[in-house]
């Protein structure tokens, strides 16, 4: 008799919990909405080989056990096509469950699906150093500046597990970059700088003055940052940042160099004005910043 089972009902490492309970033997077939097929092998309850696509033994495991989505069938007393597997099967089924937490905070910390990243000419900062496994070289070789996460997702061959885990720490390390996020992040420190020097300017010193404070700050990381190169001030006494940025700097220099400006002007004012007024200016700023 073939049993059937629906994700929405239970997940799959509930229905293997049963199957190594009742000291099961035969094959839980996956049928994914991608069109591959998995398969989970028993002996006697325990799981003894899995495979999907290129992942065998653990690998594919895993890869099936956190799928959210598909139908399961099970085929007692079907032979194994393998023998992979020899770890227990309550410590799969145990560290199944804490890499699905694992994965859910990863998913969390990744940009949308459709985003497409781009690869960094320089990656970390001069003080770092990583060296990346051949995995991570092999992923990073996917990243075309024209794919997106689906895509990247899709084309490994690691499993969804292991793919988003070496995307974020590819960006972690600045190996790769989200445009989307750098553009609006840039965007909104310019517009938060603009609306500083406007509330400190606005009385007391006035704003040519506190021009004049932020030209020399901006000079002194012109000397050690290239992307304060790009920060400039118009005729109009205003200051522009463009959002498009050269791949050789990396987010990093670009969140040092702005976040420090920010700083700068805000120790400034409450040198000024005294931390109080100096913090109502600043937090009436960027209140106009969120309207």
């Amino acid at each position: 008799m073939v049993f059937r089972f629906i994700y929405n009902d239970t997940l799959p490492e509930e229905i293997c919990n049963l199957l190594h309970l009742d000291e099961t033997k035969g094959e839980l077939l996956f049928d994914l909405p991608s069109g591959l097929r998995g398969s989970i092998f028993f002996e006697k309850g325990n799981i003894i080989h899995s495979e999907i696509g290129e992942l065998f033994g653990l690998d594919a495991v895993y890869e099936l056990l956190l799928k959210t989505d598909g139908t399961l069938q099970f085929f007692p007393n079907r032979e194994s096509t393998g023998h992979t597997i020899e770890i227990k099967t309550k410590e799969i089924l145990a560290t199944c469950e804490e890499r699905r937490q694992e994965l859910e905070n990863i998913k969390q910390r990744l940009p949308s699906l459709d985003t497409i990243l781009e690869r960094t000419v320089t990656p970390t900062d001069k003080e770092t150093s990583i060296d990346l496994t051949l995995d991570e070289w092999r992923l990073l070789s996917l990243v075309s500046g024209h794919r997106d996460i689906k895509a990247i997702l899709e084309e490994s061959d690691f499993g969804e597990y292991r793919t988003y885990k070496i995307i974020l720490h590819l960006l972690k390390n600045n190996f790769l970059l989200n445009p989307r996020e750098i553009a609006d992040f840039i965007s909104q420190k310019t517009k938060s700088l603009n609306l500083m020097l406007n509330e400190f300017g606005a009385k007391g010193v006035g704003t040519k003055i506190w021009l004049g404070i932020f030209q020399k700050q901006l000079d002194k990381l012109t000397q050690k940052y290239t992307f304060a190169k790009s920060v400039t001030l118009t005729e109009q006494n205003i200051i522009n940042i463009p959002e498009k940025v050269d791949k050789t700097i990396s987010p990093n220099e670009i969140k040092l160099v702005l976040e420090n400006l920010e700083n700068y002007l805000f120790q400034k004012a409450k040198i000024e004005y005294g931390p109080r007024l100096a913090t109502y200016k600043y937090e009436h700023a960027l209140k106009v910043l969120s309207e």
